[in-house]
């Protein structure tokens, strides 16, 4: 079984390949030079970056029809640029807040860290903004926080335990089950 498209198509080998070098490429480059702050604009340059020139991922492009992925539903598209800018302003203010906290000498807790990082992630795999890629993004955006504050980059761990926490943070938006999980990807 290999990698799919949000349609179930099977990625050729070489989209696979090229699918793999954008995803290193763009997470290198986040993690040398984190963007201060998140932003639409970003994102959807991530998402183009991350999209690696396949036209069927629709890159950069918000999805303007419904979809589900696995039991849910992603945001109603007429909702998504609302649902996306409320995040950026929530995830800017809580990097903002710790910033704050770090210029006046306050050691920043790595757990507030990986809090914001399992909500961005989470709430981009809900919102579901794109037709494919979202689960990418998700994660790169999440490597974008931890990079941020200097904190260890998640190593990714596909399978069951990632759906899991996802299913919880998604369905019930609690987020102890991913924050475990991150822990999980970070050696801890």
């Amino acid at each position: 079984m290999g990698a799919r498209d949000s349609n179930g198509r099977l990625f050729r080998p070489d989209e696979v390949q090229r699918l793999q070098q954008a995803l290193f490429l763009l997470t290198s480059g986040i993690v040398q030079v984190p963007a201060p702050a998140l932003t639409r604009t970003l994102l959807l340059d991530w998402h183009t970056t991350l999209s690696a020139g396949l036209s069927s991922m629709q890159p950069g492009i918000l999805r303007r029809g419904d979809i589900t992925f696995g039991s849910y539903y992603g945001t109603v598209p007429s909702l998504i640029n609302t649902e996306i800018a409320d995040l950026i302003e929530r995830v800017n203010t809580s990097i903002s807040e710790l910033l704050v906290e770090a210029e006046v000498g306050l050691k920043i807790n790595p757990a507030d860290v990986i809090d914001i990082g399992v909500l961005l992630h989470a709430e981009l795999i809900r919102i579901h903004p794109f037709e494919d890629g979202n689960g990418r993004l998700a994660r790169a955006a999440h490597t974008w926080v931890h990079a941020l504050f200097n904190l260890p980059i998640p190593v990714w761990i596909p399978g069951t335990p990632y759906y899991d926490a996802l299913a919880s943070a998604i369905r019930f938006r609690r987020y102890a089950a991913m924050q475990d999980y991150v822990l999980r990807c970070m050696g801890r």
